[in-house]
């Protein structure tokens, strides 16, 4: 996540400016908002995973709301890699501009 280059929201809004467009900005803050909403949860699951592999032993009701937790957590990454490829189909087509 710190390694790839975050979208560049000024630049995009410069971009709509030059080219009387007004979809870059727009696409810029979804795809920083989709990767934030990334970061966000991979923090989210390191910590599940360490309640998970310290607590596991001990099944009581917070054991079972983690769990549950988890089970959603696992749907929620699904749809942010749907999200992910929806933007990525999105930048290969205006990749020519």
């Amino acid at each position: 996540m710190f390694i790839i280059d975050w979208p560049d929201i000024d630049r995009a809004k410069k971009l709509d400016e030059e080219l009387n467009l007004s979809g870059c900005q727009i696409e810029a803050k979804r795809l920083s908002n989709t990767m934030l909403a990334f970061l966000f949860f991979h923090l989210f699951a390191t910590f599940l995973t360490f309640y998970r592999e310290n607590f596991e032993v001990k099944l009581g009701e917070v054991g079972r709301i983690m769990r549950f937790v988890e089970v959603m957590g696992v749907m929620i990454y699904v749809a942010l890699i749907i999200n992910a490829f929806t933007n990525y189909g999105i930048y290969l087509m205006f990749s020519h501009v």
